[in-house]
């Protein structure tokens, strides 16, 4: 059976937001079994959903165009992982002094 681009790429989005949600409940509740959980359903996600969003970058481009859109889109991702790296930890300090309150 074959499933549409789209539908796939909505699939693996919610499996990211599923799996990203038993983390966060998993930290919330002290159990590392669920935090375990969620990071098994975020990687299928994620792995996954660059599979559906070079598919998707296939259609739209001419093959001799395919460079520039793989390297803008593989830039923009690892610069969205630069900034969440640098700004999580200041994220993190914030909640920690308004829980101490």
């Amino acid at each position: 059976m074959k499933f549409g681009v789209r539908i796939m790429f909505v699939v693996f989005e919610m499996s990211l937001i599923i799996g990203q949600f038993f983390v966060a409940l998993g930290s919330q509740i002290n159990s590392i079994y669920l935090m375990i959980l969620g990071r098994f359903i975020f990687g299928f996600g994620g792995e996954s959903i660059d599979i559906a969003h070079n598919t998707i970058l296939i259609k739209w481009f001419f093959k001799s165009q395919l460079s520039l859109p793989y390297g803008v889109a593989l830039s923009l991702s690892r610069l969205g992982n630069a900034v969440s790296d640098s700004i999580s930890p200041l994220i993190a300090t914030k909640v920690i002094f308004f829980i101490k309150l």
